[in-house]
């Protein structure tokens, strides 16, 4: 194993790092790497156990390859991976993940500058078919100085916001439209795996601190995910007894209103989307899941004086909230 000294501000130069960790990612790795080949000026992989040709891969594309022992803790991976990289700027990409190559010149731009800003937000979008428009739009801070204060936490659904909001401040972080295109939902057994995965490490979790609020979010997630909304409604009943006016809340009204839905408990998911409504007016879609479970009920005039209501709207502001493109747009028309 490679090892590199704790980075510093004093000892980094110039540029920009691509910070990845990686697992039997012989498949997926040449066509990330490739999206940044002319944008990064380091690519730093941290190797979790491949078994199939990942490393070699890795090398063959001038990645510094690095070996760490999993241990069930992706913050703890993805934080090892920073320490190693020696440029100014940190972009942290996952193997089945793309950037698009002519927002390359935005990003030079963004970490050229001199931005009051220590990190960017930038555009997820998760594909959950081959339809180009079925997909899901997620805010993440992907992009962020290299600083030791800046560190990811969470062992699943893993996040470097928290760290960075805490010691600069709400307005550190930019929204910018650079886009992250992630196929990874598209490959359903794999999908399933990971999941399962996922609800492993945060078993574990929940043995050592059952009220950390996020930690129960992403169990419901995950359980979300795997279309058991029954346990999922539970967990995020839970989400925001401990939790109201986090950055999850928004997300944990919209998915108990989706399990409330597929439940059929209509009643129950019209009285959690009134409070969502309330909290988060903007939000198009909780006002779209309003008209859905209006039309369940045969209330088709309601559901759809709700749905133009959605189309004025418009769909919301993408850096504040997760939702299914299309919501205020031609899913509602």
């Amino acid at each position: 194993m490679q090892k590199h000294p704790v980075n510093s501000a004093d000892s980094l130069a110039d540029g920009l790092s691509l910070c990845m960790i990686v697992r039997n990612e012989e498949k997926n790795l040449p066509k990330c790497i490739h999206s940044v080949k002319n944008l990064v000026d380091e690519i730093i992989l941290v190797d979790t156990g491949s078994r199939d040709r990942t490393i070699e891969i890795g090398r063959n594309l001038g990645a510094k390859v690095f070996s760490l022992p999993w241990t069930g803790d992706f913050a703890r991976a993805r934080n090892f991976s920073l320490v190693q990289a020696t440029k100014t700027w940190i972009l942290v990409l996952d193997a089945d993940e793309t950037l698009r190559s002519h927002e390359h010149s935005l990003i030079k731009e963004l970490i050229s500058g001199n931005l009051p800003c220590e990190g960017f937000y930038l555009k997820l979008v998760n594909y959950f078919s081959n339809y180009p428009d079925d997909y899901t739009i997620d805010a993440v801070c992907r992009l962020f100085k290299n600083k030791p204060q800046y560190r990811f936490s969470g062992s699943v659904h893993e996040s470097i916001a928290p760290s960075i909001i805490n010691y600069q401040g709400n307005s550190c972080i930019r929204p910018v439209e650079v886009h992250i295109d992630h196929r990874g939902y598209l490959n359903q057994s794999l999908l399933k795996q990971k999941s399962a995965r996922n609800i492993n490490i945060l078993d574990l979790e929940a043995a050592n601190n059952p009220t950390d609020a996020y930690n129960l979010y992403a169990m419901g997630t995950e359980l979300f995910q795997q279309g058991n909304y029954e346990d999922a409604l539970t967990q995020f009943r839970q989400t925001l007894s401990l939790s109201a006016g986090s950055n999850v809340t928004a997300d944990v009204y919209f998915k108990m209103a989706v399990c409330c839905l597929e439940l059929a408990q209509y009643q129950q998911g019209l009285k959690i989307l009134k409070q969502g409504q309330n909290i988060f007016p903007d939000f198009t879609g909780l006002w779209y899941l309003q008209g859905m479970l209006e039309f369940r009920q045969g209330n088709y005039q309601q559901a759809a004086r709700i749905w133009q209501q959605t189309l004025d709207m418009g769909d919301p502001p993408w850096h504040r909230y997760t939702f299914p493109y299309g919501i205020g747009t031609y899913l509602s028309l």
